[in-house]
């Protein structure tokens, strides 16, 4: 698209041209295209832009679903491109899975892998506030235990704020088999108690899934805070959660 320049700049429609701001706060041109309802739905020369949008509009509603399942979350651990860092991510897996197999049904399941290690703000993971090594255990009982031995906060992000006391979270996301069955779906969410950072001890979740529920996100956030736990104000510089591994039923 063409970039607008000068002091008169504008967004919308004027004749057949169309005018954008973008979300960085530059102003591009472009032409707008007449095309009939009838010549959209019927001309064969429209099939590819006909499936690239009805793949668009799929994508949307279950990144939708994924970014529904973190609402309490996004204003503390999350960017202001959330949404089109996660549509681009499914977008890039799902045509990697039609290049496998171009004539078969997307499952959305086989894009769960793309899923892993991603962070819901861009500039910032976990290994940037902690170091540390989660570790998965399975109990006798089949239930698994998320361990998160004590870590050691890294002197570049902790040396900027006094962080006074700080809780893990958790976030259990089913990864629905289509978008049509995400509405279906709950996600689960479970926190620590607030801990002293000079005083961090290891944390551990239960996590019980049933064998016949489908591929779960693992979300693990971590939110710095100063305060009390009664009265305590959240860091957003140092919050921040990622999806830290898919776990499969069996």
């Amino acid at each position: 698209m063409a970039k607008q320049h000068g002091i008169i700049q504008f967004t919308g429609r004027l004749g057949d041209v169309v005018g954008v701001k973008s979300k960085s706060g530059d102003y591009f041109l472009r032409t707008h295209h007449q095309i009939s309802k009838e010549e959209w739905e019927n001309d064969p020369r429209r099939a590819p832009n006909r499936k690239a949008a009805a793949n668009f509009g799929s994508d949307s509603r279950f990144v939708t679903y994924i970014r529904h399942s973190l609402d309490q979350f996004l204003s503390l651990m999350a960017d202001g491109r959330l949404h089109n860092r996660l549509q681009a991510l499914v977008a890039q897996a799902r045509s990697r899975c039609m290049r496998d197999d171009p004539q078969a049904p997307l499952d959305l399941r086989k894009i769960a892998p793309a899923f892993r290690r991603f962070s819901l703000r861009k500039d910032m993971v976990l290994n940037d506030i902690a170091l540390m090594q989660p570790e998965w255990r399975m109990l006798e009982d089949g239930t698994r235990m998320l361990h998160i031995p004590k870590f050691k906060p890294t002197k570049n992000k902790w040396s900027r704020v006094h962080v006074e006391i700080l809780r893990w979270h958790i976030a259990l996301i089913p990864f629905p088999e289509s978008e049509a069955d995400a509405g279906a779906l709950a996600p689960q969410y479970l926190q620590s108690r607030w801990m002293l950072p000079s005083a961090i001890t290891d944390v551990e979740f239960q996590i019980e899934i049933p064998k016949d529920a489908p591929p779960i996100l693992v979300a693990l956030g971590l939110e710095p805070a100063q305060g009390t736990p009664e009265y305590y104000y959240p860091l957003r510089t140092l919050a921040v959660m990622e999806i830290l591994e898919i776990i499969h039923p069996q």
